[in-house]
């Protein structure tokens, strides 16, 4: 575990690294199903539905480039005929069998929750508005963003956990 936070909005805290790694919505999906073991990109396809040629096409790609992902033979190796085979690299085995795996049981045991709608239907509460359209929020000296002037906004003063 990490010891200390991160500086809100910085481009390089660990937790947005790890994120982007489930970023894309079939990357976390190919990684599980290689878990399974070495695997031809036409039996992934296969395996997960829904997913089309070039999506898997795709995130193969992103997830070789990351380093997660190892593409064995093909076409310029004789020893593999009918193509090549995807496995997880040693970075990717131990993310995919280890937060991925976690994540993945995570949500299979609060599955009944995640898939239900609230049980009251209440109307979302509406900032209230200065009158020109911005929102208190917006005018808040320590909110970070475009319109904030205040140290959160200049990246000074307060960090969180992010």
């Amino acid at each position: 575990m990490l010891d200390g936070p991160c500086q809100t909005f910085v481009s390089d805290c660990q937790v947005r690294a790890a994120a982007e790694l489930i970023s894309h919505v079939w990357d976390p999906v190919v990684l599980s199903a290689l878990r399974l073991g070495p695997t031809r990109r036409k039996e992934l396809l296969t395996k997960i539905a829904g997913a089309s040629d070039k999506v898997l096409t795709q995130a193969l790609r992103r997830l070789q480039a990351r380093g997660l992902v190892v593409r064995d033979g093909g076409a310029d190796q004789a020893s593999v005929p009918k193509g090549a085979v995807y496995r997880l690299s040693a970075l990717g085995a131990s993310f995919a069998n280890g937060p991925l795996a976690h994540l993945a049981q995570w949500a299979a045991d609060n599955q009944d929750y995640l898939a239900d709608e609230p049980a009251t239907s209440q109307k979302p509460v509406q900032p209230e508005t200065t009158g020109r359209g911005a929102t208190r929020e917006d005018m808040d000296p320590q909110r970070p963003g475009p319109r904030g002037t205040g140290d959160a906004a200049r990246g000074k003063g307060s960090t969180t956990s992010c």
